[in-house]
């Protein structure tokens, strides 16, 4: 697992206090950057502009995996489903209302679409681990495809979590992403 925060999305990497033996550190000749086709998987819990992700998804860099949404025993796909009548009013009745991680298998046919449309590389951020096991199910994902995916755990939601995917498809859009 490696965090989102410092992880040099929109900087030179490796960072030069961080510089693996062989590349360029400060005042020393830049070391090629590696030029990839990356695209870019994120939850719902990301807190996106929708009119920011209809400009990114259509080239397929960008993908935004719905999470579920239980209101009592019925489920729903956020973003998929017009629930906010319905959670208004689960939640005025005192009916339960919770939401749950996306399954392995939709980040597999998200991965394996990616590579399909030519990408090379997938990199998958996600709510933090510690309120939905959204990044262990990329991770299970990530294990059963051939494309190379990078899972990374925002340690944060919402917004604060869409800013980091923001970063990433900037980064990714220039074709240079960080190597570890």
């Amino acid at each position: 697992m490696t965090p989102l925060r410092g992880s040099g999305f929109g900087s030179v990497w490796p960072p030069p206090s961080r510089a693996a033996p062989g590349h360029a550190t400060a005042g020393s000749p830049a070391a090629p950057a590696v030029v990839v086709r990356t695209a870019v998987v994120t939850d719902s819990a990301s807190a996106l502009p929708a009119g920011w992700v209809h400009s990114c998804a259509g080239d397929g860099r960008l993908t935004v995996i719905p999470m579920p949404v239980m209101v009592g025993a019925e489920i729903y796909g956020e973003g998929e489903d017009d629930i906010t009548e319905t959670i208004a009013l689960a939640l005025a009745s005192g009916t339960s209302v919770k939401t749950s991680r996306p399954s392995p298998g939709q980040f597999e046919q998200v991965f394996l679409a990616a590579e399909r449309l030519g990408y090379e590389s997938v990199v998958s951020i996600h709510i933090s681990g510690g309120l939905s096991g959204t990044a262990d199910a990329a991770r299970l994902a990530a294990s059963r495809v051939t494309i190379p995916v990078e899972i990374l755990d925002s340690g944060t939601v919402g917004m604060a979590l869409g800013m980091g995917v923001q970063a990433a498809v900037a980064a990714a859009a220039e074709g240079v992403m960080p190597q570890p």
